[in-house]
């Protein structure tokens, strides 16, 4: 499977990583979060989603998207869902819902589970730059996650090991307080999710930074479990992709 970071609408950079993860015979390439498209209803949105398409199509691939932060949601349920809640908008680029599941040939279970607060929604409402209530994260969507174990959670947020705090500290000063605490609130949803479903390894996007370490945590039973906790980088920035060997969980970074 290839894991593509924040992308944020970038045709460019969607292209790039469909070729380059063909070159590595992957055939299913999962967004995770900021895919971007489609940011509004006008024929160049549609141009650029059929264009990707196409792409996707030539390399004989088909696209997953985890939802983001950057994401025009009230497009997003215009598309008609299909039994399984996922919404195709293209044949071959599907939108998939918090809280899917797959289950490998191996029998590796992998999760969906999108959405985070965007850190500077209160700029983005004053400016009327776009923001969506929908990129929160809800108690019906921690119940639609469920509690059964998963191997694998691809998310946009991230679990907050010690390593990401102390990063992410030292850009505290950027912005508002009240951003930093809407973004804090939607981070602890995404930590209850982890903590329900006990994954042992989690790969995320969202901070715009690479991060790659060995976490423990308390889950929801109060016993502790470790996790390896992944953020892939954004806009071609390395490592942007990766390519995840679900069942046995090895996973590599592929010069973009």
């Amino acid at each position: 499977m290839g894991l593509v970071g924040d992308v944020h609408g970038s045709l460019g950079t969607i292209v790039r990583a469909v070729r380059r993860l063909a070159h590595q015979n992957i055939d299913t390439i999962h967004f995770l979060g900021d895919f971007g498209m489609p940011w509004d209803d006008r024929d160049a949105q549609r141009w650029m989603l059929d264009y990707v398409s196409d792409k996707l199509t030539e390399h004989g691939s088909q696209a997953l998207v985890t939802g983001g932060n950057h994401e025009n949601y009230d497009e997003w349920a215009k598309i008609p869902a299909d039994a399984a809640d996922i919404r195709h908008v293209r044949e071959n680029i599907a939108f998939l819902p918090r809280g899917w599941r797959a289950v490998s040939l191996g029998g590796t279970v992998v999760a969906s589970f999108g959405g985070a607060n965007f850190v500077d929604m209160p700029g983005r409402v004053r400016g009327n730059l776009g923001w969506w209530p929908a990129e929160q994260i809800t108690e019906e969507d921690l119940a639609a996650l469920g509690t059964a174990n998963v191997d694998i959670l691809l998310g946009h947020d991230a679990p907050m090991p010690v390593e990401l705090q102390d990063r992410l500290a030292k850009q505290s000063h950027f912005w508002d307080p009240a951003g930093l605490a809407y973004a804090e609130r939607g981070q602890s949803m995404f930590q209850r999710a982890v903590e329900q479903v006990r994954p042992t390894l989690t790969v995320s996007g969202h901070y715009h930074l690479h991060l790659d370490v060995l976490a423990r945590f308390e889950g929801s039973d109060r016993i502790p479990f470790d996790t390896r906790v992944i953020v892939l980088n954004a806009d071609g920035h390395p490592p942007t992709l990766a390519v995840l060997n679900v069942d046995e969980q090895v996973i590599t970074y592929p010069v973009f």
